[in-house]
């Protein structure tokens, strides 16, 4: 991930949202993957990742795993 930073560790975002988290410029080396409706997507902790094409709208679910229990809505 170019230009990493990591999220303010006591920010909203960090504590009532997504968790531990950084955020980038952009993706160098990535590899994009065309998904569907169906689809189950892994992405391992620490490995960069986000959405560079919506067609229509999505629904999706995310489950974090968070063992340092930062997020205060567990």
């Amino acid at each position: 991930m170019l230009n990493a930073k990591n999220r303010v560790p006591d920010s909203l975002s960090v504590t009532e949202e997504d968790g531990p988290s950084a955020d980038g410029a952009a993706i160098q080396g990535g590899t994009s993957r065309r998904i569907k409706a169906g689809d189950v997507v892994i992405i391992p902790a620490g490995t960069p990742h986000s959405f560079s094409s919506v067609e229509g709208s999505i629904t999706y679910l995310v489950i974090r795993v968070d063992p340092d229990r930062v997020s205060t809505t567990y």
